[in-house]
């Protein structure tokens, strides 16, 4: 479509293909691995887990489809979340879990990218695990403060006030399931490796909506002026 024939649409139109040009381009996926010295704790003195940290930063983002996050770390703090009813069949088991905590990328240049996250449901399987395998949006209230307009970091920015969806999995080097994990008072560390993708806050979706009420309401009048 050239710049000519754009200018033949009605105004609202011409709203609805930007917004929809706009919208796609900021959506990020990446990919992160556990540092050496963090992992996943299992308590189940009260059926609880942690990211637990004795590293300066709990993951790496080992993969993304922007080069910009390439090689950042990251940190989830939490006080705990907890493990609900055990569900399950065979050697599968399910929970629900509750609780909230911070999910942060450092920019590498004094800057943070932070959200809260939740974990929304866990499995076993027995050696394997995953926490939010469902998908869901677990993290939100996404907010970016670089150190300086000049460091700032494009990737995190195009994140700033979204939400997105985190999953971890784990690996036990002895199957564990969820009963055991939650009865035993012996602490069980695992590291992890997970994904995440996140999006912006759907502001660019209300001036979609708004162009295409305002598409609608010329075709309206148009029908009406026949």
């Amino acid at each position: 479509m050239t710049v000519a024939s754009l200018t033949k649409l009605p105004a609202a139109t011409f709203v609805l293909v930007l917004m929809m040009s706009v919208g796609a381009a900021q959506a990020v996926e990446m990919d992160i691995a556990t540092n050496v010295g963090a992992g996943v704790q299992f308590n189940g003195s009260n059926n609880t887990f942690t990211f637990d940290n004795d590293a300066q930063a709990d993951f790496t983002i080992t993969d993304s489809n922007d080069p910009l996050l390439e090689g950042l770390t990251g940190s989830i703090n939490d006080q705990g979340f907890t493990i609900g009813q055990i569900l399950g069949f065979g050697g599968f088991q399910s929970a629900d879990v509750s609780g909230t905590g911070t999910f942060s990328i450092n920019d590498g240049a004094g800057g943070v990218l932070t959200g809260d996250v939740s974990w929304i449901q866990i499995y076993t399987f027995g050696a394997s695990g995953a926490v939010n395998v469902g998908g869901d949006v677990n993290l939100t209230n996404i907010d970016y403060t670089p150190s300086s307009d000049l460091t700032s970091n494009a990737a995190l920015a195009a994140l700033d006030n979204g939400a997105g969806t985190v999953v971890v999995s784990f690996q036990f080097a002895t199957p564990q399931s969820l009963t055991q994990l939650t009865g035993d008072t012996t602490l069980v560390s695992t590291s992890y490796s997970g994904s995440v993708s996140a999006v912006p806050e759907p502001g660019t979706l209300i001036l979609l909506g708004t162009g295409l009420a305002g598409a609608a309401g010329f075709g309206l009048r148009r029908r009406r002026q026949k």
